[in-house]
């Protein structure tokens, strides 16, 4: 009897909730690399700062890890966020001063909590181990990402919540997201993420946590 390739055992286990997740954590690692080089040149609170600091490296450490993961699984991964992170990224930029801390601390409280809402759901309904093992490694590093900014706004005397999107969220990205990500991406500076990659092993069925 003819052995069947690793290869190809892993490719019938990829499901499509483990490809929807990895799409959906790559938009969140895009994101929030995009927006964290934004908040670390404008915030003017060392909380905000410091937490753009920290979201930027784990989310690039991330990437770097989810891109070699769904390439073994032949995964596309997308190269921009999606359109509700654009529409929440351009009402954040359009502040300034405390505003713009307080919205980037708002937006990331939201985003976390929706990214850690998609990393338990594949938890509970992922099919591939190593994306499963991506997934639980990754959602202690966006619980404390959640964590640090609720902490923030507290400080600041400020409920802990998240942005209120509303039913216009998505509308509103067709209008206002391109400019702040496109200036980004255009520099070359979401893309410092990929020079992790010639550093990361490419080990089949691992996925390790973003530090």
């Amino acid at each position: 009897m003819l052995a069947v390739p690793a290869r190809a055992v892993a490719d019938e286990q990829v499901s499509s909730q483990d490809t929807t997740f990895m799409v959906q954590n790559a938009q969140t690692d895009l994101a929030e690399i995009s927006l964290g080089q934004i908040a670390v040149q404008r915030a003017t609170s060392s909380d905000a700062r410091n937490l753009a600091q920290e979201t930027m490296a784990d989310h690039q450490q991330a990437l770097g890890k989810l891109q070699t993961l769904a390439s073994q699984n032949g995964v596309a991964l997308p190269d921009t966020p999606s359109a509700e992170q654009h529409s929440m990224a351009a009402a954040v930029t359009s502040e300034s001063g405390s505003a713009f801390d307080v919205a980037y601390l708002r937006a990331q409280v939201t985003g976390h909590t929706t990214s850690i809402s998609q990393a338990e759901t594949e938890l509970s309904s992922g099919r591939d181990a190593a994306v499963v093992a991506f997934a639980r490694d990754y959602l202690p590093v966006a619980q404390k990402h959640l964590a640090h900014a609720q902490s923030a706004l507290q400080a600041m005397g400020l409920a802990p919540s998240g942005v209120n999107t509303g039913s216009g969220g998505a509308a509103a990205a067709q209008d206002a997201p391109v400019g702040w990500y496109a200036a980004i991406a255009a520099g070359g500076l979401v893309l410092a993420a990929a020079a992790a990659l010639t550093l990361l092993p490419s080990r089949r069925g691992q996925a390790s946590q973003p530090r």
